[in-house]
C-alpha cells in the first residue's frame, strides 16, 4: 500500500509542477506535461477543462496573432496527442481499446464501486439493503445472485448488486457523472 500513496504523491506533485509552469508562462511545457500526467492516472481528467481554457487563453489566443494562435493551437493539440498515442497506442494496436476503456471508467459496476461512497448511491444502495431487511419476500436470495456480483456494501470490487431497487445500466452513470 505504501507504493500506491509514493505513485500519488509523485502525481501530485507532476500537477503542481505543471500549475508552476503554468505560472511561468510556460503553457506549452505545462500542457505536455498534464498530458503525461493524464496518461499516468486518468483520475486527473476533471482538471483538463481548465489547462484547456487556460492554455487557449493564455498560449494560443494570448499571441495576439491569429495566424500564430492557430500554429499555437496544433502544436499542442500534435504534443497532447503524441504522448497520448505513446501510452494508448500499443492498447489500440493490439485491438485492446475497449477494454481499456472498461477498465479505466468501469460504470459497469455502478458509482459506488462495491464499497460505501459518500454520495447519494450510497444513499440508494442503503435504501436497498434497508428494503430487503423489512421486506424480505420481495429480496432476491443471495445465491440466486448471478456470476461475478457482490454486494454493494461488502467491501469487495466487483459489479454491485442490488435486491430490490432497479440497478442503474451502466450509460445512466456515464451521464450522471459528465452531467
Amino acid at each position: 500500500d505504501h507504493i500506491h500513496f509514493q505513485y500519488n504523491g509523485l502525481l501530485i506533485g507532476l500537477l503542481l509542477w505543471s500549475t508552476h509552469l503554468m505560472q511561468q508562462g510556460s503553457d506549452w511545457a505545462a500542457g505536455a506535461l498534464f498530458a503525461l500526467l493524464l496518461c499516468m492516472k486518468h483520475l486527473f481528467l476533471f482538471c483538463a477543462p481548465l489547462y484547456f481554457v487556460h492554455i487557449l487563453r493564455h498560449w494560443c489566443a494570448g499571441s495576439g496573432n491569429r495566424w500564430q494562435a492557430c500554429v499555437r493551437f496544433v502544436l499542442m493539440g500534435a504534443t497532447v496527442a503524441a504522448i497520448v498515442g505513446m501510452a494508448v497506442g500499443p492498447f489500440v494496436y493490439m485491438g485492446q481499446a475497449g477494454q481499456l476503456l472498461s477498465r479505466l471508467f468501469p460504470f459497469g459496476r455502478g458509482l459506488t464501486h462495491a464499497y460505501w461512497a459518500a454520495n447519494s448511491w450510497a444513499l440508494y444502495c442503503g435504501a436497498d439493503r434497508l428494503l430487503a431487511a423489512v421486506l424480505p419476500q420481495l429480496a432476491s436470495h443471495p445465491t440466486a445472485r448471478a456470476a461475478g456480483t457482490v454486494d454493494p456494501a461488502s467491501g469487495i470490487v466487483g459489479i454491485a448488486h442490488l435486491r430490490i431497487l432497479p440497478m442503474v445500466p451502466p450509460w445512466v452513470c456515464a451521464l450522471l457523472v459528465l452531467a
